[in-house]
């Protein structure tokens, strides 16, 4: 789930911030501050998903909101920076910072809603795909048990009540469905028909070959996949870039 930080000297906006975040189901933890050195020294304890930082801070022995953002992407780069601005002379100064995004005043409850959903959502799946990515596909050969890296595959496909794994080495045979490999398959896996999952990394070119169907080769593999058209339609930004 995801961490926030909000850094306000202004108990009312600090409050109101900490009310919306509150909203969102994928957010588990709030911590708000009202000082440069109490964000400090939160920060250096514990990393945060997203800081909300108010720019327009009472500077603390030359620690303002900028710095701490500087600090906290130093500590974290994978936090989330957002910038709440009084003024709008003051987004040329958080932009030494490069934040992920800027509120101006007035705030609207429904802008800030957005924003933090927005990016509560981009953590969540950043988390799920680390996770995928760490997946291994269990084989049983024999006496011994394999596991198999997802990026050394080139396809999946399913035969009867069989399922085909095709690797450059060698074809594996398991029995999991093609529906329960989907659900943990790092993102460059694809569904592209009833009987096909593909790593989209390993295309070499797409061919239409019928008006219903199209057909995937691979990279130094002769074995070849098949698309529907409803699949091409569906993910046509990604395999119009490989039709000959």
């Amino acid at each position: 789930m995801v961490n926030v930080l909000i850094l306000a000297d202004e108990d009312h906006i600090r409050e109101s911030l900490k009310e919306l975040v509150s909203t969102n189901p994928l957010v588990s933890k709030i911590f708000d501050v009202s000082s440069t050195s109490e964000a400090v020294n939160i920060a250096e304890k514990r990393s945060f998903d997203i800081a909300l930082i108010y720019i327009e801070l009472e500077a603390e022995e030359g620690l303002d909101g900028i710095y701490i953002a500087k600090i906290m992407q130093k500590l974290n780069p994978k936090t989330y920076i957002v910038f709440l601005l009084g003024y709008p002379q003051y987004t040329i100064d958080s932009f030494q910072v490069t934040p992920d995004d800027f509120i101006l005043k007035p705030f609207i409850r429904e802008r800030i809603k957005e924003i933090i959903s927005t990016l509560a959502t981009k953590v969540v799946m950043k988390g799920e795909n680390l996770l995928k990515s760490s997946y291994r596909i269990r084989l049983k050969m024999g006496n011994e048990i394999l596991f198999l890296k997802p990026n050394d595959v080139i396809f999946i496909e399913r035969q009867g009540k069989t399922t085909l794994i095709h690797t450059k080495e060698s074809i594996y045979k398991i029995d999991k469905l093609l529906i329960e490999l989907e659900k943990v398959l790092p993102a460059n896996f694809v569904r592209v028909h009833r009987s096909f999952i593909i790593n989209i990394d390993k295309i070499k070119r797409v061919k239409e070959v019928s008006r219903r169907s199209y057909e995937i080769d691979f990279y130094g593999y002769t074995k070849t996949a098949q698309m529907s058209r409803y699949k091409f339609e569906e993910y046509k930004d990604i395999f119009s870039n490989f039709q000959e």
